[in-house]
């Protein structure tokens, strides 16, 4: 399966699967930026991206809706990851 092409103005969800980026909202802001003017492709963060639980993004629950939450919203064109961690692999059997 090939997706489609992404485009000028298509919108994409940035989700925290594993790590926090909690506390780097001036770099996240500036990186969100950065991406745009570089891609010209919209970034969304997921409503829990920045999110804290110990030193995860959020809890297995709140990680695993970020991600559901990309997948069935019909503006999000593509997903990428703010950073990566040792817990998203709890979220393995609830994809």
């Amino acid at each position: 399966m090939k997706p489609p092409k992404l485009h000028s103005g298509d919108k994409i969800a940035i989700i925290s699967p594993s790590n926090t980026i909690a506390g780097r909202e001036e770099l996240v802001t500036k990186a969100c930026k950065n991406f745009e003017a570089a891609t010209g492709l919209v970034p969304v963060l997921a409503p829990n991206a920045l999110g804290r639980h110990y030193y995860s993004s959020g809890t297995p629950k709140q990680r695993i809706e970020d991600f559901h939450w990309a997948l069935s919203d019909p503006e999000i064109k593509g997903i990428i990851f703010s950073v990566g961690g040792s817990t998203a692999v709890d979220l393995v059997d609830k994809l």
